[in-house]
């Protein structure tokens, strides 16, 4: 049983039994950092350092409502679009008891920004993907979120962007991640209290991907983070005790899964929630996951130590894209 679930991409952990504290993993060679750097992914064929794309002039941001967000500098991106600025801080992260069972794997806890990074206005689109890509195939939705990408395809197009830019992009962090669906309020979606204006789920989509930011923004000027497409991020993806900060955990052998936020076009509106958080395996591919990134401009962000993983299972989906 266990190789027909490890086969079918779910990721598997111990359940908590109740009354009893999960016990401290042993310590093993698979408890140490994985090898490569996640900042180092491969490098991909044909992109063979930095080419002359210049730094674009920062722009003032437009849409935003988030306190303290005006006083920052957002920056353009010549393959990547609009990047606006996260403000530094603490945000709570997470679903209140009242959500139910989601609040096992979903507690709310203090996430904090230490310094500012730059986050994708949306999820990277077909169109940006097939720069890096080029005989990748757009459809007739160029502007649709990329999906069927990889968490490690999607860290290897983060440095091949960067090449060409003199930059450093990434995924973002689950913390980074919420405070931009936060953007500075207690919500439950990523538009406020109703995720209609801004998400597109299965009651509004036909069960299809559409061109991003055809929703309302967030008020950080943020489009799709409720919908659309998941998104991967840079954690690890292990049960968090509730309460605490929040700093990302970083894959290791023994905790392979990543982390997944953002709902989808195929999913309802328990998905699309702020909270909302699944775990698959780094090498899956769905029709509904896809990604934004962030531009990090300092050292990458300081990760967790090594926490025990208990992490429920998942279900892996495969399909091709769909466009309007």
């Amino acid at each position: 049983m266990w190789g027909v679930w490890l086969s079918l991409g779910f990721a598997l952990g111990q359940e908590a039994v109740e009354g009893q504290e999960p016990a401290e993993p042993a310590a093993s060679p698979g408890d140490a950092p994985i090898d490569a750097s996640v900042f180092d992914a491969p490098t991909i064929e044909g992109v063979e350092g930095v080419d002359a794309f210049a730094t674009p002039e920062a722009t003032p941001v437009t849409d935003a409502t988030w306190p303290g967000q005006d006083a920052l500098p957002s920056r353009t991106s010549g393959i990547l679009g609009p990047l606006l600025p996260l403000v530094p801080g603490a945000a709570k992260d997470g679903s209140p008891l009242e959500d139910g069972p989601s609040a096992w794997d979903e507690p709310e806890r203090t996430v904090v920004l230490g310094g500012v990074v730059w986050m994708t206005r949306a999820e990277v689109t077909r169109a940006q993907w097939a720069v890096v890509h080029p005989f990748y195939d757009v459809g007739d939705c160029p502007d649709c979120p990329v999906t069927e990408v990889s968490w490690d395809e999607a860290m290897q197009y983060a440095r091949a962007v960067g090449q060409r830019e003199a930059r450093r992009y990434r995924l973002p962090t689950e913390a980074e991640w919420a405070t931009a669906a936060l953007a500075g309020r207690p919500v439950r979606y990523p538009g406020g209290q109703d995720a209609g204006p801004v998400a597109w789920t299965k009651e509004n989509s036909e069960e299809r991907l559409h061109p991003v930011c055809t929703r309302e923004v967030n008020p950080g000027g943020f489009c799709d983070l409720g919908g659309n497409a998941m998104e991967w991020t840079l954690d690890a993806y292990i049960h968090r005790p509730a309460g605490g900060l929040d700093p990302w955990t970083a894959p290791t052998a023994a905790r392979p899964t990543r982390v997944v936020r953002g709902g989808s076009f195929r999913l309802g509106l328990r998905e699309a929630r702020v909270g909302w958080r699944m775990g698959y395996l780094p090498d899956v591919i769905f029709d509904d996951l896809g990604f934004r990134l962030v531009l990090d401009p300092d050292a990458p962000p300081e990760a967790s130590e090594a926490l025990p993983v208990e992490a429920a299972p998942t279900t892996r989906r495969r399909g091709a894209p769909k466009g309007p």
